[in-house]
């Protein structure tokens, strides 16, 4: 106590003083604890907007990469296993290394210097098909130039030119008989020829190419009317709409029996994407509907179609569903959450692995660490599912059961741990880790049935085709046009599905159901022989074989990669598949 202080001699005094000093205690203390709670509170605040400014960041990445990255979620270090899983994300899941990564890297420039060799042993043959028909145009020396020369030889050089496709008209001359003298004879004639409609314009070809550019090139109906103006004829777009119309409603049983074909089965993928439908007169005169696409797989390998004005379950998966019995691949969309709760498991519902790793490859950088572990273990998964690509259903689950169980235990392990429970919740790295969490049974599907894929990634890829005939044709008119542009969907998408010259398919499909609507049969089981996998095995003059070498390049490039990654070597010269692993037994 300071030797200035005074303190009062009478007790009275004293105890008013003590008081004083407590209120002002309580005070001060008040005071204290409401700048606290400022603190507190600015400090809560700053942290959200550190989120918030880390999430825009994030945000912005993704739009960039959207914009100019590249659109695959492969890792450009992703070439080899020594590069891929970093020691911390192989010791956190008790993933071993391979001890061929070292080797591995010192071999990789050899290895881009023999990426580009062909993988089938033969080399490349770069002259023009025999069939094409050869104008031949001589160049030689005038005459008095070669007087007293002798011809000793030639050069030939062959360059590819076009000529306009051609428009003509059929005229079908059909002469008119009567009998003289016998009126009530009638008039003999022979029966009009077949067309798209009685008494129509336009026959099968034109039909099938206005289809074909528009669904298969995405290429909308005024581009087509400059195509075709080039060639002397310019039609009105209500006249190519009248003929898409046509083809629709010849096409519509097809694409009905391939949608029971689709049903009847019991594995199918499934994804949807917007179209926008034109509603004049209501709202802003436009809304977004939805193209919903139903993959079936090897017991009825075709793209079904749905169109639904909007994305309510009840008008999309719902109503297609309702006599479908089995397992639906998909995303984490929660209708199908619902339809497999609705049907008492009547329908099981096996979430994508892809959807949920996609998360942890784009908002990784929220902690990069925990997003490398889990992609590591992502990635020996696919590495599992690559090698048995083109094995039975049975042996591929055996391999499942022996490899990838142990590899998805470990990603819901690592999902449970510590470091999963120090990220956010709301972040989007901590919704990644909640849409693991929260679906494991759904995403544990794959490894009970051998048929059933780790992913939905077909079925991504082959709705593809309407996002980028979206960008072009912009809209559908109706609901009506939207369901017609479901039934052309399902035609063209199950043609291109199985590399068939699209055109030369609608061309003979079209001609042929017009045939059948002129006596319709009791039964719909003469469809079968347009079905596209059938089609394609007698008119295998119309498979595009390109495509198909092309797909199994692709495959096997990707077989080769996963064998390295592995450590098993691929001899020089031999054909991949022999450094490929054969299946296990089923036995």
């Amino acid at each position: 106590m300071h030797e200035d202080t005074h303190l009062p001699g009478e007790l009275q005094l004293c105890q008013q003083l003590i008081e004083q000093l407590r209120a002002s205690f309580r005070e001060q203390k008040a005071h204290r604890e409401q700048f606290e709670e400022t603190c507190a509170a600015q400090q809560r605040h700053l942290q959200s907007l550190e989120q918030q400014l880390a999430e825009s960041k994030l945000l912005v990445d993704s739009l960039l990469r959207k914009l100019y990255g590249r659109s695959s979620e492969k890792s450009k270090y992703a070439a080899f296993a020594g590069q891929g899983l970093l020691p911390f994300a192989a010791d956190a899941a008790g993933l071993p290394v391979p001890a061929s990564a070292a080797s591995a890297a010192d071999e990789q420039p050899a290895r881009r210097q023999r990426r580009n060799r062909r993988t089938d042993g033969k080399s490349r043959d770069e002259s023009f098909p025999a069939h094409l028909e050869r104008r031949d145009e001589i160049i030689d020396l005038p005459e008095d130039e070669k007087a007293g020369l002798t011809r000793i030889g030639e050069d030939v050089t062959e360059r590819l030119e076009i000529d306009a496709p051609l428009l003509w008209v059929r005229r079908t001359i059909r002469p008119k008989y009567a009998r003289p003298g016998d009126a009530a004879a009638g008039v003999f004639q022979m029966p009009a020829p077949l067309a798209p409609i009685e008494g129509g314009r336009y026959g099968f070809s034109f039909v099938s190419h206005v289809v074909y550019q528009k669904y298969a090139l995405h290429i909308p109906l005024y581009r087509e009317q400059d195509f075709l103006n080039q060639f002397g004829w310019a039609p009105s777009r209500s006249t190519l709409c009248q003929v898409v119309t046509l083809a629709a409603e010849l096409l519509e049983p097809l694409a009905r029996y391939m949608r029971a074909c689709v049903l009847a089965g019991d594995l199918l993928g499934t994804d949807d994407t917007w179209v926008r439908l034109l509603t004049p007169g209501v709202g802003t005169g436009s809304a977004k509907a939805r193209l919903w696409l139903y993959r079936g797989r090897e017991a009825a390998p075709y793209n079904v179609f749905a169109f639904t004005k909007n994305w309510k379950a009840a008008t999309g998966p719902d109503e297609f569903l309702a006599n479908f019995a089995g397992t639906i691949v998909g995303d984490f969309y929660a209708g199908y959450g619902r339809i497999e709760n609705q049907t008492g498991s009547r329908i099981l519902h096996a979430a994508c692995h892809l959807h949920a790793r996609r998360d942890f490859f784009q908002y990784g950088a929220q902690d990069q660490v925990f997003a490398s572990r889990v992609l590591a273990i992502y990635r020996l998964l696919y590495d599992v599912e690559m090698r048995a690509t083109n094995w039975t259903a049975e042996a591929r689950l055996e391999l499942r059961r022996k490899e990838s169980t142990k590899h998805f235990d470990d990603l819901l392990q690592l999902m449970d741990g510590a470091e999963a429970a120090r990220i956010l919740p709301r972040s989007k790295l901590g919704a990644a880790v909640g849409y693991v969490k929260n679906h494991r049974e759904q995403l544990r599907r794959f490894l009970e049935d051998g048929r059933i894929p780790i992913d939905n990634n077909d079925t991504e890829r082959d709705l593809r085709s309407v996002t980028t005939g979206r960008k072009n044709w912009l809209f559908v008119g109706s609901e009506l046009a939207g369901a017609r542009t479901a039934n052309i969907l399902t035609i063209v998408n199950s043609a291109h599905r199985h590399c068939l010259d699209v055109q030369a398919y609608l061309r003979d499909t079209l001609e042929r159901l017009a045939r059948r609507a002129q006596s319709p049969p009791a039964s719909d089981d003469d469809l079968a022989e347009l079905l596209p996998d059938r089609w394609k095995e007698s008119h295998p003059q119309h498979v595009r074989d390109f495509r198909v070498a092309e797909r199994e390049r692709i495959a096997t490039r990707k077989r080769i990669r996963v064998a390295l990654r592995r450590g098993a070597a691929v001899p020089e010269g031999e054909p991949p598949d022999k450094a490929i692993p054969p299946p296990v037994s089923s036995a």
